[in-house]
């Protein structure tokens, strides 16, 4: 979350997010596509693992949010975007995802954490102008 928007760092590792990578299929179909829960990477059953890696440039006050699927096939982007603008302090804006995802009828289970990034220089930065 950045300015109150939010914004996907990471892909599902799934058959269908390939097929939307490929051009070959729209999220929308992905979402109500038979193949849309195999994964073609799990941690535990496999000994090894390819984990991919993703940098993002972050700025003083932008909001992570880490979660399952189990939040992100239940609530769109939008709408976590909407409750974490709204909801305060890290604990609470976990607590509220996870109400909405269950409200909407998770069927898988559903990991969120949260955190805001704070420097000290740019708390300097916003003391000094005012802000």
């Amino acid at each position: 979350m950045r300015k109150g928007a939010a914004k996907q760092l990471t892909k599902d590792q799934s058959f269908v997010q390939r097929l939307i990578d490929a051009g070959r299929m729209t999220a929308k179909e992905a979402a109500q596509s038979e193949h849309r829960n195999i994964i073609l990477q799990a941690l535990g059953p496999e000994e090894k693992v390819v984990t991919d890696f993703y940098r993002a440039k972050l700025e003083n006050g932008d909001f992570l949010v880490l979660c399952s699927d189990g939040l992100s096939n239940q609530v769109s982007a939008e709408e976590i975007g909407r409750i974490t603008r709204g909801a305060g302090r890290p604990e609470e804006i976990c607590r509220a995802l996870i109400e909405e995802a269950m409200h909407t009828g998770a069927p898988d289970n559903v990991t969120v954490v949260t955190a805001r990034l704070r420097t000290p220089d740019g708390d300097y930065r916003r003391s000094t102008n005012g802000g």
